[in-house]
């Protein structure tokens, strides 16, 4: 552990250099610790370092630095048996949050018009959005959602969905809705289990973007999302009812229930009944190679939804995630 703390200390005394091959060299020696399960003691210092790289008007330095981050979030915060994230961990994770999701960071690099950088820069954000959801405790056996969130810093998840809606599905760049999109599609291909109810309005949104590209893009995952197996009708339901109050053209939400019936767990005519209860009248290749793939996917499992509270645990005070099914 010495021996792999002491080639992170030179790899970020490299990172001073001017010399651009010598900073994509310490790069990619740091991710390669990363990958290998080394979690660097100098937390704080690689943050900062890695925030600077990421932010250089060089295409090699900044892909170089988003392979580094996504290897980097596995390993920021020490496994727990008891799933608890002590407020130390808690804080370490929202500096990384605000170092690499900020204004210049990771969801910039998703409109860059090369697609690997998109790419590196989609499986970055996952890797981010993984590690924060894993920091979750009691995450599935907790109860019900709270009306009042509580005071106190920020959640790392929350802190991870606010950035994900504001600077991604909210960017006047059409690449980033985009990729976007797919960051949270491919989020819950890794862990079924990743809330999507903060983004139910966001994906119906995209729906209707001004770029049509976007627009197949969200159906497309939509579609994916919504027919997984363990999706619940009340579920769609929301979906059908959003779909409503956002005015998506009938064209476009009927392709989408169409395949929301044919793959309730109850039956089409259950979900029928369930929606017409709740509901007030009114990169496509990595998606799908057909529809009807999209359709029988089992992947994906339940929706769920967060609040967020605090507790006190044995190192200080514990971030508490509340969880319900969606």
């Amino acid at each position: 552990m010495a021996e792999s703390d002491e080639l992170i200390a030179r790899c970020l005394e490299r990172l001073r250099s001017n010399d651009s091959e010598v900073k994509v060299d310490a790069i990619n020696k740091l991710q390669a610790e990363f990958a290998a399960g080394v979690q660097p003691t100098e937390i704080e210092e690689v943050i900062a370092a890695l925030k600077t790289t990421l932010r250089i008007p060089n295409q090699h330095v900044t892909t170089a630095s988003l392979s580094a981050i996504a290897a980097l979030f596995p390993v920021l915060i020490p496994e727990s048996e008891e799933g608890v994230v002590n407020s130390h961990d808690a804080t370490v994770l929202r500096h990384a949050l605000s170092a690499f999701l900020s204004a210049g960071g990771i969801l910039d690099r998703l409109g860059d018009n090369r697609e690997r950088a998109r790419e590196s820069a989609r499986d970055a954000l996952v890797s981010v959005g993984n590690a924060v959801f894993k920091s979750n405790p009691n995450a599935a056996s907790m109860g019900a959602k709270t009306a009042h969130p509580p005071k106190g810093p920020e959640p790392p998840l929350a802190m991870f969905e606010r950035f994900l809606r504001e600077l991604g599905f909210s960017s006047k760049v059409n690449r980033v809705r985009e990729q976007s999109i797919l960051t949270l599609v491919q989020l819950r291909r890794s862990n079924p289990r990743f809330p999507i109810r903060p983004f139910l309005t966001h994906l119906v949104d995209t729906l209707e973007d001004s770029d049509g590209g976007v627009r197949d893009c969200a159906r497309a995952s939509v579609i994916e999302i919504f027919t997984a197996a363990g999706v619940s009708d009340g579920a769609r339901a929301d979906l059908k009812k959003e779909m409503a109050k956002k005015g998506v053209r009938k064209g476009i939400s009927d392709s989408i229930l169409g395949q929301l019936m044919s793959t309730s767990g109850h039956g089409a005519e259950a979900l029928h009944a369930e929606m017409q209860t709740s509901v007030e009248p009114a990169s496509l290749a990595t998606l799908r190679p057909t529809m009807g793939a999209l359709a029988s996917s089992s992947s994906l499992s339940r929706t769920m939804s967060f609040a967020s509270g605090t507790s006190e645990g044995p190192e200080g005070p514990v971030m508490a995630e509340v969880i319900t099914v969606y």
